[in-house]
């Protein structure tokens, strides 16, 4: 949303800052699970011994196919007009 209010230039400029500003913040959250896993090895700590972390894993992973979706949908262009009208909030 920011993208669309800050970014100065056409619809495409925005749509593509929105999808790099998200792509940015998934990968920043795969590194960060990433680091969790190697400092729970190091540790020698159990992995994914509670439901915080499987919510963590459930929530990147949701955030990974959202995007996913999202970018084959409106960035490549599989979707027809009226089916990004209706996937649209």
């Amino acid at each position: 949303m920011m993208a669309n209010k800050t970014v100065v230039g056409t619809r495409d400029v925005q749509k593509f800052m929105h999808m790099l500003l998200h792509l940015i913040a998934f990968v920043l959250g795969v590194v960060g699970i990433c680091a969790v896993f190697k400092y729970h090895n190091m540790q020698q700590v159990e992995d994914m011994n509670s439901l915080h972390s499987w919510i963590g894993i459930g929530t990147i992973s949701l955030f990974g196919f959202q995007w996913l979706f999202g970018f084959f949908t409106y960035m490549i262009g599989g979707a027809s007009t009226s089916t990004k009208m209706r996937i649209m909030p």
